[in-house]
């Protein structure tokens, strides 16, 4: 993070820290809601493919816009809020995952899958349609990149390039020699922003 952090100017950090956690877009007439995970936090399980519907109702309450757009799960999922009767008709918005370029965790024999959305959209029907879109890329590229730059944790980010397994949680972590010294500079750094932030 410190090795990322003092790559960006303080312009750059100004404007970041000035981004929305979520915001809405308007195309064609319609509005999109836009998020990283939920409307009010860019972490946790809310919004996996199988949570509650509850959660997925509660994405566009008190929002105005026509359907929701999020990422952070990895997989491409399209959910729907709960149907309502308005003025004598039924609505409902639907809630699409994007999916993930990187570390989407599916494999194929030629290597991992990028997966990405697009939509076509108009001004009479609104959205057109609805292409959730997978492709392979060539894995190799990115493991070589990743074993040839000093990167904290690339070996289990390599385990994960070629077994598409989830590497990322504090287990597999641990098991890294470097874990407590990447522990150690991740709060040392977290503690040098807050000191910032506070003067």
């Amino acid at each position: 993070m410190a090795r990322d952090y003092a790559q960006f100017t303080v312009a750059e950090i100004a404007q970041i820290q000035q981004l929305p956690i979520a915001t809405t877009i308007e195309r064609f007439g319609r509005h999109f809601h836009l998020s990283h995970h939920t409307p009010t936090q860019n972490y946790g399980d809310a919004l996996l493919a199988d949570a509650p519907q509850e959660n997925f109702n509660q994405m566009l309450t008190g929002r105005d816009a026509d359907m929701a757009i999020y990422a952070h799960i990895h997989a491409q999922i399209m959910r729907t809020d709960a149907v309502t009767q308005v003025d004598n008709h039924f609505q409902m918005h639907r809630i699409l995952n994007t999916g993930t370029v990187g570390q989407s965790y599916q494999l194929t024999p030629q290597g991992m899958v990028a997966q990405y959305l697009v939509l076509t959209l108009d001004d009479v029907v609104g959205v057109v349609s609805t292409d959730f879109r997978r492709v392979n890329f060539d894995t190799q590229v990115e493991i070589s990149r990743a074993q040839s730059v000093d990167w904290p944790f690339a070996s289990e980010y390599v385990c994960m390039l070629q077994t598409g397994r989830f590497t990322r949680d504090r287990d597999s972590l641990r098991e890294n020699d470097k874990f407590l010294m990447y522990q150690t500079q991740a709060k040392h750094f977290l503690t040098q922003l807050k000191e910032r932030h506070n003067r």
